[in-house]
């Protein structure tokens, strides 16, 4: 999909920021303030939802906001070149001590990468715990250069890869950190999970918000948990994203 008129939307209100996607703020009174909201991706539903997330990360860039954007792995789309081209406030980030990032591109499929970082998780306990701390520090310093250009920074984090790197455990841990930075500055927070990860449950509690795309026929749909609320279809033109409720 390809955006070309979208406009900035003002927040909702004090405690609550605009996605950028009118039926969505209607329908769930926009993205809420210092805490987390959590998007979890059902299997089938593929790329099929990174649209919907770049959009709020448009909508946000453009009101002056820094977005930091960890990509789910396997999702690192083209179009990434296009929006640091086009957005200033929008960084992709990767960090440099993560060895695995580099190998990504000799493997044929995700599903072979993601079995292979596996591997390495297990039998090299050691080495994958050093490039955590390393990651860690690298991914502190990457926010405290973008605080300094902007007057506030939302974080877009996949989750599958943390966890597909560090475990479940460390996953839980690295997200509570996230979640601890929005509340103290009173921000957004975004996150991506992917159905079948092994922290989920205990991500969708950690959650003040969460919805989930779902894959019906070969439409996309979401629908919200916290809060609930019906099923809608996504749809989208040149002017970005819309929902249409199912009756």
């Amino acid at each position: 999909m390809q955006i070309t008129k979208i406009e900035s939307l003002p927040d909702i209100d004090k405690i609550h920021r605009s996605s950028g996607i009118k039926d969505f703020d209607r329908i769930t009174g926009g993205l809420k303030k210092g805490g987390l909201t959590l998007f979890v991706v059902e299997h089938g539903v593929g790329l099929r939802y990174v649209p919907f997330l770049d959009q709020i990360a448009i909508n946000l860039s453009l009101k002056g906001l820094g977005v930091a954007r960890l990509r789910s792995v396997g999702s690192t789309l083209l179009e990434d070149y296009e929006f640091l081209k086009r957005y200033e406030g929008i960084y992709f980030y990767k960090p440099e001590s993560w060895i695995t990032w580099r190998l990504e591109r000799l493997f044929p499929s995700t599903e072979e990468y993601r079995k292979f970082l596996e591997t390495i998780r297990k039998d090299k306990s050691d080495l994958m715990e050093f490039s955590l701390m390393e990651s860690r520090k690298e991914y502190l310093s990457f926010l405290e250069r973008l605080r300094k250009k902007h007057s506030a920074v939302v974080e877009f984090l996949g989750l599958d890869t943390f966890e597909i790197l560090y475990g479940a455990e460390n996953t839980l841990k690295l997200l509570d950190e996230a979640i601890t930075r929005a509340l103290e500055n009173n921000e957004i927070l975004i996150a991506v999970a992917k159905r079948g990860m092994r922290s989920i449950e205990m991500l969708t509690q950690l959650a003040a918000a969460y919805f989930v795309f779902k894959d019906i026929l070969g439409n996309l749909f979401i629908y919200g948990e916290q809060p609930r609320t019906g099923l809608y279809n996504i749809s989208s033109d040149e002017k970005g994203i819309h929902l249409t409720a199912v009756v």
